[in-house]
């Protein structure tokens, strides 16, 4: 039965592909065919491969043809040449709208913001989507993520000294990669439709509150993805039509059908409306206030395999179905969570991981002092909203 349940949901996911295609998820806006959406692709690390193979699904894509006031851009940074800013016409050509130097990691605060600058002033258009391309660990503190907020660490190079807080990218020449806090001050001031993870564990709602007043919708996997990453062939034309579930369908039905041909390792994805994640937190933060505990037999639902990440990305909702929380408060974050997930799917298992317990809603369970204290959970907006005891 557990088998037909993750049919019946990959035949609802091509179903509401083919009724949505061409169809924007945004609304009837005048300007919601007019996007900009940058792919911000850190891949000076051991997925530049696979990075290569997503470039020529880009431009086959684009060369398709573009409607009038769409553009795709790409800040690539790989193992072999400077980082650049590039724009595939409608004619599939790759034109070079900025070039960068070497001096400034692409997972720092300063050359992100600089890119979505340039990105913006060269290609304007009145909405953005952004596609985040590369490694990802989630919240988690990771060796080698730097911090630009503290002015001891921080210079015109974008080299401060590398510290173990949290992390999304890997800049390879100096095993850099990126806090989701920076991540967050990078993108302040700045606001998108969509923003997409196309990385591995970037979907927990600590990433997604930092991230909260970035984009509309956040589009991400709480579990690893394949290196394939999103069939860009497929994902181009629906992300600039903001047709975000679409396109995580497509992604879904792409590992989907390895997994049951080809013996694929299988995927979890989810779009979540950030109009919805503070109400998540606030019933969150009420169950948190009510003190219970878990039986001691409680054997938490686990979107990552030890051997990859050590901790902190569990189902929260199984968790807190296991706290035998008052009707009241289990329907308050029964509710809001179903606000905040728009669309959720995923294989069987994903990555020898049983998903048979997963719901979407992923995050750290803070029960203990260890909980709090590792891996910096304690730095983050989520943790002193939901668990930090006032």
């Amino acid at each position: 039965m557990k088998h037909m349940k993750y049919l019946y949901i990959a035949l609802f996911a091509a179903l509401m592909t083919v009724v949505a295609a061409g169809c924007s998820d945004g609304g009837d806006d005048d300007s919601a065919d007019k996007r900009t959406v940058l792919v911000y692709m850190v891949a000076d690390n051991n997925l530049s491969g696979w990075a290569a193979q997503d470039l020529s699904e880009m431009k086959a894509a684009v060369a398709k043809g573009l409607p009038q006031g769409q553009r795709w851009v790409v800040y690539y940074s790989g193992p072999d040449h400077k980082p650049r800013l590039i724009e595939f016409d409608r004619e599939g050509i790759e034109r070079i709208l900025a070039s960068y130097d070497n001096s400034t990691l692409s997972v720092s605060e300063s050359r992100m913001r600089e890119v979505v600058g340039d990105a913006k002033r060269l290609a304007p258009a009145p909405r953005y989507g952004l596609v985040l391309w590369s490694h990802g660990t989630g919240w988690l503190n990771d060796p080698g993520s730097i911090d630009e907020s503290s002015p001891a660490t921080s210079g015109s190079t974008g080299r401060p000294d590398l510290i173990e807080p949290l992390s999304f990218g890997y800049d390879g020449g100096y095993g850099a990669k990126m806090k989701v806090t920076s991540l967050a001050r990078a993108l302040s001031g700045h606001h998108f439709d969509f923003i997409y993870f196309d990385c591995c564990h970037m979907a927990t709602v600590e990433v997604l509150y930092e991230l909260r007043h970035a984009a509309d919708r956040i589009v991400g996997s709480p579990t690893e993805l394949g290196v394939e990453g999103m069939p860009y062939d497929i994902n181009v034309a629906l992300l600039l039509n903001n047709n975000v579930r679409q396109a995580a369908a497509a992604t879904f039905d792409f590992y989907n059908r390895q997994y049951y041909t080809n013996g694929g390792y299988g995927c979890s994805i989810g779009v979540y409306s950030m109009a919805a994640i503070e109400d998540v937190a606030l019933a969150m933060r009420h169950i948190t206030d009510a003190s219970l505990s878990a039986p001691e037999d409680y054997s938490r639902v686990r979107y990552y395999r030890p051997s990859v990440i050590r901790s902190g990305i569990y189902d929260l909702t199984d968790y807190v179905e296991a706290l035998s929380a008052s009707p009241s408060l289990t329907s308050e974050l029964s509710e809001a969570s179903g606000r905040l997930i728009e669309y959720f799917a995923t294989t069987p298992d994903v990555y020898l991981l049983d998903a048979s317990g997963f719901s979407g809603l992923a995050g750290n369970i803070a029960e203990s002092a260890a909980d709090i204290s590792t891996y910096g959970y304690d730095q983050l907006s989520w943790y002193d909203l939901v668990w930090k005891k006032q």
